[in-house]
Protein backbone atom coordinates (compact mmCIF):
# COMPACT_ATOMS: atom_id res chain seq x y z
CA UNK A 1 0.00 0.00 0.00
CA UNK A 2 0.98 3.48 -0.57
CA UNK A 3 -0.34 6.96 0.54
CA UNK A 4 -2.66 8.37 -1.96
CA UNK A 5 -2.28 12.05 -1.55
CA UNK A 6 -5.86 12.31 -3.45
CA UNK A 7 -7.65 10.59 -1.00
CA UNK A 8 -10.03 12.11 1.26
CA UNK A 9 -8.48 9.88 4.09
CA UNK A 10 -5.87 11.71 6.05
CA UNK A 11 -2.60 11.02 5.36
CA UNK A 12 -1.67 9.66 9.00
CA UNK A 13 -4.85 7.50 8.89
CA UNK A 14 -3.75 6.02 5.49
CA UNK A 15 -0.32 5.64 7.15
CA UNK A 16 -1.75 3.74 10.41
CA UNK A 17 -3.79 1.05 7.61
CA UNK A 18 -0.19 0.39 6.07
CA UNK A 19 0.93 0.21 9.38
CA UNK A 20 -1.76 -2.50 10.49
CA UNK A 21 -2.08 -4.19 7.23
CA UNK A 22 2.08 -4.91 7.61
CA UNK A 23 1.39 -6.29 10.98
CA UNK A 24 -1.06 -8.70 9.76
CA UNK A 25 0.66 -9.42 6.82
CA UNK A 26 3.21 -10.70 8.95
CA UNK A 27 5.82 -7.78 8.02
CA UNK A 28 5.90 -6.30 11.00
CA UNK A 29 5.67 -8.58 14.29
CA UNK A 30 3.26 -7.59 16.96
CA UNK A 31 4.49 -6.12 20.22
CA UNK A 32 7.75 -4.99 18.31
CA UNK A 33 8.76 -1.23 17.66
CA UNK A 34 7.67 -0.23 13.92
CA UNK A 35 10.32 1.98 11.97
CA UNK A 36 11.25 4.73 13.34
CA UNK A 37 9.57 8.52 12.17
CA UNK A 38 12.21 9.19 9.88
CA UNK A 39 11.97 5.96 8.19
CA UNK A 40 8.51 6.05 7.89
CA UNK A 41 8.98 9.76 6.86
CA UNK A 42 11.41 8.58 4.01
CA UNK A 43 9.69 5.29 3.14
CA UNK A 44 5.97 7.21 1.88
CA UNK A 45 7.18 10.90 1.49
CA UNK A 46 5.50 12.38 3.99
CA UNK A 47 5.89 15.11 6.79
CA UNK A 48 7.14 14.21 9.88
CA UNK A 49 4.49 15.92 11.51
CA UNK A 50 1.54 13.08 9.55
CA UNK A 51 3.91 10.36 10.88
CA UNK A 52 3.86 11.74 14.55
CA UNK A 53 0.00 11.87 14.26
CA UNK A 54 -0.30 8.50 13.61
CA UNK A 55 0.88 7.17 16.90
CA UNK A 56 -2.39 8.47 18.24
CA UNK A 57 -4.47 6.13 16.05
Amino acid sequence: MTIDQLDPTPIYEQLAQIIRGRIKAGDLEERRLVPSESSLQQEHGIARGSVRRTRKC
